[in-house]
């Protein structure tokens, strides 16, 4: 079982969580540009890039492995725009072509390559599929750190323009902005973030630490600025918390680990999030159905008194939801705009009817 409080340890958590918090920024760009699988290519195309560089080097050093994976992750970008632009194929459909056909190749050269180069078979080219944090030496999380730290000391300073270019290209084109080029930049970034991401992660699970953070994060905030730091802080305890379980469980890998981590944070942030939460969404849905099916019960209290069990068989001709009928007729008594007679009846107070009068056009001027 491995120390939490070794040096190598500490340094393999920090990388990670450097690393989580940098596609997280990053990620959360793409999502907000609504390109947010754009990941995925990169990261499927990047294996035959792997499996190629070992074949020419016979070599398991990370920096050549990475470089492979780069040139040919942007290999798979290239194709992506050709397919989109030049031959006019929808975006998701010249993404699923480049994904699928990339990952097959790279699948297919990587079992070649293994009967073929002497001793393949320990080169560890599977780890990168699914990703193992317990397999990776130092120097290879130095380096993962600091091309993380480098890409985010690139895109930091430029956070202030991106927010323009990001949500209105047109405007920030007419100010003299070269918004191509920063869309050029954000795909390098990205590209760069995904394929240092593949020893911890795994070409399979790294899109998908791009895409939930910023996802979880906008269940949070409208801001821009909050929804970055929201997403980077997800992506960084993701990654951190998977890393770790996966280094004390050998045989777990890491990158379905820190993907279940980042959907069981996405998944509370959809039902807990107080603006876009299931909860809170199905309460304030459910407080204005009471208030307008009390409103509409107030139309007939206006005209005659009637009993609990007519007041419900009348709503219910016109909502077929039992739970909100029945809080809708307490929701009277509650607000003081009925009351009951010595009889039972629901009567109008002076308080409902002057309600019922002041949103009579609510129900569309029903008198």
């Amino acid at each position: 079982m491995l120390d939490v409080f070794s040096y190598n340890t500490t340094i393999v958590l920090v990388g990670s969580a450097m690393l989580g918090f940098t596609c997280g920024i990053i990620g959360a760009c793409m999502y907000l540009k609504r390109r947010p699988l754009i990941g995925d290519v990169i990261a499927h195309s990047a294996l035959p890039g792997i499996v190629v560089a070992y074949w020419v080097t016979e070599s398991k050093n990370l920096s050549v492995l990475l470089l492979g994976a780069l040139v040919s992750g942007l290999l798979g970008m290239a194709f992506h725009t050709i397919f989109r632009k030049a031959l006019k194929i929808y975006e998701d459909s010249a993404m699923s072509l480049i994904l699928s056909v990339m990952f097959g190749i790279g699948i297919t050269l990587s079992r070649h390559v293994q009967n073929v180069v002497p001793n393949s078979s320990k080169a560890g080219l599977d780890n990168y599929i699914y990703g193992k944090a317990a397999g990776i030496l130092m120097q290879d999380v130095w380096l993962i750190l600091g091309v993380s730290l480098l890409c985010l000391v690139v895109i930091l300073p430029i956070l202030r323009a991106a927010k323009l270019m990001i949500f209105d290209s047109a405007f920030a084109g007419s100010l003299g902005w070269n918004v191509a080029w920063f869309d050029y930049l954000l795909l390098a970034l990205l590209s760069i973030v995904v394929v240092i991401g593949l020893p911890m992660v795994g070409i399979v699970m790294v899109a998908a630490i791009v895409l939930i953070p910023p996802a979880a994060a906008r269940f949070w905030t409208d801001k821009f600025k909050l929804v970055l730091l929201g997403s980077g802080i997800i992506g960084m305890v993701s990654c951190a918390l998977g890393s770790y379980v996966s280094a004390i469980y050998e045989k777990t890998p890491t990158g379905p680990s820190i993907i279940i981590v980042a959907g069981s944070i996405f998944l509370l942030s959809s039902m807990f999030a107080p603006k876009r939460g299931v909860i809170s969404l199905t309460l304030k849905h459910g407080k204005k159905r009471i208030a307008y099916t009390s409103l509409l019960l107030l139309s007939w209290l206006e005209k005659e008194e009637i009993t609990k069990v007519e007041l419900l068989r009348k709503i219910s001709a016109c909502s077929t939801n039992p739970v909100y009928n029945l809080l809708s007729v307490r929701y009277l008594t509650w607000k003081g705009y009925a009351k009951r007679d010595g009889s039972g009846r629901y009567i109008l107070t002076d308080y409902g009817s002057a309600t019922f009068k002041k949103n009579i056009n609510i129900l569309g001027g029903i008198k």
